[in-house]
């Protein structure tokens, strides 16, 4: 998937590196994109960056979904964070009042998971304890599927380093 500036420069910054999958049909061949697309920066700018791979839009009654959250957890055994977001419509009210949906509904299934994600992570601050870039092995090419839309990927970044610009040409 193609990244933007902001995206680069957020990367480039980064400690840690948290990637959002929705466990739908074209999600996992978008996670495997957007792992071996950051891993081609670093590996350009000689820097290696611990991830985690977190699952997310989560329906527990979907044999799809539950199929596709296994195959994450298969391809990116060792880097999944062990919280899932589930589904829930709570989510999408709260984003669009411009509320967190803890104070929006504190009782949903979303204000649950992401209470988790968020003790979670600061139980693991400072080291997601991931695999680094340079440890991920990709997995050989899916042609039978049809390119997955680009994932969005949020950074922890404790100190700014130097924005880079990106240059229109490939990254090798």
């Amino acid at each position: 998937p193609s990244i933007g500036l902001l995206t680069f420069n957020a990367l480039r910054a980064a400690d840690e590196v948290l990637i959002p999958v929705e466990t739908g049909y074209f999600a996992m061949r978008g996670a495997v994109k957007q792992a071996q697309t950051i891993k081609a920066l670093f590996r350009r700018f000689g820097a290696a960056v611990p991830f985690r791979v977190l699952p997310t839009l989560h329906d527990p009654e979907s044999v799809l979904a539950g199929d596709v959250l296994a195959e994450l957890q298969r391809t990116f055994e060792g880097v999944m964070v062990p919280v899932v977001i589930r589904l829930d419509p709570r989510l999408k009210e709260a984003a669009a009042l411009g509320r967190p949906v803890i104070t929006h509904d504190p009782e949903s299934h979303g204000a649950a998971d992401y209470e988790a994600l968020a003790e979670w992570l600061a139980e693991h601050s400072g080291g997601l304890g991931g695999l680094s870039l340079d440890e991920f092995d990709d997995p050989a090419p899916d042609s039978d599927h049809a390119p997955a839309p680009a994932l969005p990927v949020f950074v922890a970044a404790p100190e700014m380093r130097e924005p880079v610009a990106i240059s229109p040409a490939p990254i090798d």
